[in-house]
């Protein structure tokens, strides 16, 4: 398999892990999060650290919450930028 391939799973395995973390929105506020979230991108932070961890030997189903941490985090701040 190459590069990019699996590049795409890991993507797959945080679009997924996300899902768990922001289910179908109940509220305008869980609307607006999931817009937020789930209007595209492309995961490079989220990638960057299942890939580090994965280096340095940790199982991918443990590293995702983490991963799926680093993006919100990452989302967060670019909704918090845009603020007034």
């Amino acid at each position: 398999m190459d590069c990019e391939q699996r590049l795409l799973q890991k993507k797959k395995a945080i679009e997924e892990e996300l899902e768990q973390f922001l289910p179908s929105p109940q509220t305008p506020l869980h609307q607006a999060m999931r817009h937020a979230v789930f209007s595209g991108g492309k995961r490079f932070r989220a990638l960057l650290t299942l890939c580090t961890g994965e280096g340095l030997g940790a199982d991918q189903r443990m590293l995702l919450p983490f991963s799926c941490a680093v993006e919100l985090i990452h989302n967060y701040s670019l909704v918090h930028d845009d603020s007034p």
